[in-house]
């Protein structure tokens, strides 16, 4: 979304910046806004101001006036009204043809055949094959989708000047006074006031054309008695000046060369010719069964969740637990890749650094579950990313991450103790649950060194060069990784989306109950029986965000049994509640501390009983469905279990499924069928 590049403003430190140029070496050269003091630093240095939260990207160009803002008015699209939020879709939808050309390539006869194609499509609204929707039924609203040349113009300059957020197009009718139009000799002194002034290379304010718009009006009342007309205020004469076309504008103030070079400096490509065009993500289970790191106990197979960047084939992260694909391990896996990944050389041992980091322009998918859904498109919305779903049963559309699997599957895991290998004739008689050595972190440090020592060091066919070398090449080239405005927002972006009453005491959400002092006067604020909207993260419950509509922030309110909720994800909590609603009649936060110490005891005992088949649901409980780099190695060693026989190949042993075991327990078994155990040696039988 964002780069230290050439003419890029941020916020660093509550001091205004202005990149003024790159240097050798990845310095960059600065000028300070307010005093004009030139210095120097160095693109590590910025980075890491970034991620700390010290700095913040301009998400767009203000008036000087106004300053720096380093947020969008709406924290997400679904925080304005439901009338905006059809528009923005529908500005972006009309764009989105525009914005995958390359700059030279958006001549006006190509803006004109795309809305030429719009209104085509706008014909067969009735018959309901629109692509995008412009009414809501429920809230009984249409909006205008008439435009010209100089509207999608205007589109594409500020999507393009926001680094492709979707809030961008957001119209602003919640900043318009009472009057919305303008009495006709009234817009034509507006008119002819910014033709004259404003559109000069004078470069004259906002002010200037209001007080002349101004003193015209007062000087057309002379003489009348009865109709008189009415002075717009300031901010209708902004909002006018806004909404001229922005090529237009800028040739008119700084010259046609300028105004073509401003605007052609952003856009995508099709063909993903730089990094972080065309980024692939997909999980598969890993080929190999993990053991507990106390007890050397099967686990079972973990989820590996991928995502790779298809111009130069380098990895950018990943996710690796016993979570099953979902919106968690996807939350996971893009928070890895969108950030640096600090010093894997020393904390696993690898020769190379990992280099690649950044927000993807466009997101391939495939049609899972955890893929759809208001929150991870809204997400994908907000930070510049347009995600694209491949159509059903087609994986050869997002074949690279697919390749990716194979080869780690190939060079990694089918060469490690406990493989079960790609299927059950390639295992052969290979026994992988009495093999079985390897811990969760001991794979990750395995995937860190073959994706950075091997992988991206070895030379990729397809790409015809090695990926670490065209990564570094374009670093060396000048290209410069897109970064979120804020790193605070990511977070609040990819949570989780529920809409809740807010009650004296706070929310309840499952049960638990989130308060902050802030809340009281934004509930005094609500209408009676509207619902807050809320965003949390699924992996940790102990807090939540909770939107204010009416200043467009959101709350942070703690869970108030934070000695219950602190690092618990919302599976393990329902879990639990699942388990205390089995058992009592009644719900409460006493009920959920008894429960949560009750289910730890009935873990423990499944790892004791389960010694011949695996645990993931046991090993999901105790990871919290965390990603292996976000689990501490050292974990509190359990009691040493009794020691088992030692494996006979030559025995048939019998698993048994026995009445002592609860119904609850039960379900938290994994199963490998029949087939696959009786390859392992083992026979399933039920009393």
């Amino acid at each position: 979304m964002y780069r230290f590049s050439k003419g890029t403003r941020f916020l660093w430190q509550k001091t205004a910046y202005e990149v003024l140029q790159n240097q050798p070496g990845q310095r960059v050269q600065l000028i300070d806004l307010s005093s004009g003091a030139i210095s120097a630093t160095t693109e590590g240095q910025l980075l890491d101001a970034l991620f700390e939260g010290s700095l913040s990207f301009a998400v767009a160009e203000q008036l000087e006036e106004e300053g720096l803002a380093t947020a969008q008015e709406f924290p997400t699209l679904t925080d304005c009204s439901v009338r905006q939020q059809l528009t923005a879709r529908f500005r972006h939808w009309v764009i989105a043809p525009l914005v995958a050309m390359s700059p030279e390539a958006r001549t006006l006869p190509a803006v004109k055949a795309r809305i030429a194609a719009v209104e085509q499509a706008l014909e067969a609204l009735a018959q309901g094959k629109v692509p995008v929707p412009v009414t809501d039924e429920q809230h009984d609203l249409k909006i205008r989708t008439r435009m010209s040349v100089a509207t999608v113009y205007r589109w594409l300059a500020v999507y393009d000047q926001a680094g492709g957020d979707i809030r961008s197009l957001i119209p602003n009718w919640h900043k318009r006074g009472r009057s919305q139009y303008l009495q006709p000799d009234v817009d034509q002194i507006v008119t002819a006031v910014i033709d004259e002034l404003y559109l000069q290379q004078e470069r004259r304010s906002v002010d200037d054309v209001y007080l002349e718009v101004l003193l015209r009006v007062e000087e057309a009342n002379v003489g009348q008695t009865e109709t008189k007309l009415e002075a717009p205020g300031r901010s209708t004469i902004h909002d006018r000046i806004q909404q001229l076309d922005a090529q237009e504008k800028m040739a008119a103030r700084q010259g046609k060369r300028s105004a073509r070079r401003t605007l052609t400096q952003y856009g995508a490509m099709n063909q993903p010719d730089r990094p972080l065009l065309r980024v692939e993500i997909d999980h598969t289970p890993v080929d190999v069964i993990l053991v507990d790191a106390d007890d050397g106990l099967p686990l079972g197979r973990p989820t590996l969740t991928s995502v790779l960047d298809i111009a130069t084939r380098y990895p950018l992260g990943y996710y690796l637990g016993f979570e099953p694909p979902s919106y968690l391990a996807v939350c996971e896996a893009l928070g890895h890749a969108f950030k640096p990944k600090g010093d894997v050389r020393t904390q696993y041992g690898a020769d190379h650094e990992w280099i690649a980091y950044g927000l993807p322009r466009t997101l391939v998918v495939d049609n899972g579950r955890e893929f759809k859904g208001q929150s991870l498109e809204d997400a994908c919305l907000s930070l510049g990313i347009m995600l694209q779903f491949t159509p059903k049963m087609t994986p050869h559309f997002k074949g690279s991450v697919e390749r990716l699997f194979r080869t780690q599957n190939s060079g990694l895991f089918h060469t490690l103790e406990g493989t079960t290998f790609a299927n059950i004739f390639a295992r052969g008689d290979y026994r992988s649950l009495e093999l079985a050595k390897l811990t969760l972190h001991d794979i990750d440090s395995a995937l860190h060194i073959f994706l950075l020592d091997f992988y991206a060091e070895q030379f990729h066919t397809g790409l015809q060069g090695i990926p670490a070398r065209r990564w570094e090449q374009f670093l060396a080239d000048g290209f410069q990784p897109r970064l979120p405005a804020n790193v605070a927002d990511v977070d609040i972006l990819l949570g989780r989306v529920l809409h809740r009453t807010l009650f004296h005491y706070g929310v309840e959400i499952d049960g638990l109950r989130y308060n902050h002092s802030d809340l009281s006067p934004l509930r005094d604020l609500l209408k009676r029986g509207e619902k807050v909207k809320i965003k949390y993260q699924p992996g940790d419950i102990s807090q939540i965000y909770i939107y204010n509509p009416f200043d467009q922030t959101y709350i942070c309110a703690p869970a108030v049994n934070q000695s219950y909720a602190q690092g618990l994800s919302r599976w393990k909590h329902q879990l639990i509640r699942s388990f205390l609603k089995a058992e009592r009649d009644r719900v409460d936060e006493a009920g959920l501390a008894w429960a949560k110490r009750k289910m730890r005891e009935i873990v423990a005992e499944a790892k004791e009983r389960k010694r011949g088949r695996t645990r993931k649901r046991e090993a999901r409980w105790e990871t919290n469905g965390r990603s292996a780099p976000n689990i501490p190695a050292e974990t509190t060693p359990a009691p040493p279990p009794q020691p088992a026989a030692p494996a006979n190949p030559e025995q048939v042993t019998t698993l048994e499924l026995t009445d002592q075991v609860p119904a609850y327990l039960a379900q938290m078994k994994l199963h490998f069928t029949p087939e696959e155990l009786e390859a392992e040696g083992w026979r399933t039988s039920r009393l």
